[in-house]
């Protein structure tokens, strides 16, 4: 099976499916997390997500004669999101990622902090971090701009993100994470799990747009949500004034903001 840090592997048995994932002895901690997570979430019937099988001895991990760490996970049968999905399906996936959310908020991760606070790109808390690296984007003004945005987003988002309440979330509900069977819509994946501020993000929402709506009339399109920036002048465009009255929702992967 497909994987991006892990190696995994489909196996079938009498008694049902499983996913065995092998993964490197460095993630050991991580892992510890990923399955706290899970087993926590076995207590809320409604939700459909892998459980953790654990060994004979009741262990959920298993560590190979490389270091190398072995877990194995229920199997979730279904299709993915990316194969096909319908709009009635949209309601689905927002309730069951608010619902998983909503389940995590109580679950206690202070032992493992250290791997949940992981130096994380794609989270907003760590942006002090990104403006390190800002001379990766080779275009100048491109790089301005960021930079800009991201110097606001240090100076007003971060600190009342910081104190908010933090709480641990799926964090990647990307459509190869997605399994639809039915009426019902499971996350699978939990690796990038990650502890976050918990809070009124329609707030942080309008903040982010005046934010945008300050640097210098320049609008930023963020094409598919991974890091592909293009800029234009709202001038430009035909429909634009200058300024961005909202940020469009997410609709096949693409965040724009709605000129007028």
């Amino acid at each position: 099976l497909a994987g991006e840090r892990d190696l995994n592997f489909l196996v079938t048995t009498d008694e049902g499916k499983y996913v065995a994932k092998i993964q490197s002895a460095a993630d050991h901690g991580f892992l510890q997390a990923q399955n706290r997570a899970l087993a926590h979430l076995e207590s809320f019937p409604a939700l459909r997500e892998p459980r953790v099988v654990t060994t004979r001895d009741g262990h959920d991990l298993v560590t190979l004669n490389d270091g190398r760490s072995l877990r194995v996970l229920t199997w979730l049968d279904g299709h993915m999101w990316s194969q096909d999905a319908t709009r009635e399906q949209v309601t689905a996936l927002g309730r069951t990622v608010g619902a998983v959310d909503q389940a995590l908020v109580d679950l206690d991760l202070r032992e493992l902090a250290e791997h949940v606070q992981r130096p994380f790109g794609w989270n907003v808390l760590q942006t002090r971090d990104l403006l390190e690296h800002i001379e990766l984007v080779s275009d100048d003004n491109l790089r301005q701009t960021v930079a800009r945005i991201l110097r606001h987003a240090v100076a007003e988002l971060v600190p009342a993100l910081e104190a908010m309440p933090a709480q641990v979330i799926h964090n990647d509900a990307n459509e190869n994470n997605i399994v639809v069977a039915g009426g019902q819509v499971s996350l699978i994946d939990f690796g990038d799990t990650t502890e976050v501020a918990r809070g009124d993000y329609q707030d942080m929402g309008r903040r982010l747009r005046s934010q945008i709506m300050e640097c210098d009339g320049v609008v930023v399109s963020m094409e598919n949500l991974r890091g592909d920036f293009t800029v234009r002048d709202p001038a430009e465009d035909a429909v634009g004034h200058g300024k961005a009255s909202s940020i469009a929702t997410p609709h096949n992967g693409t965040l724009t903001p709605i000129l007028g």
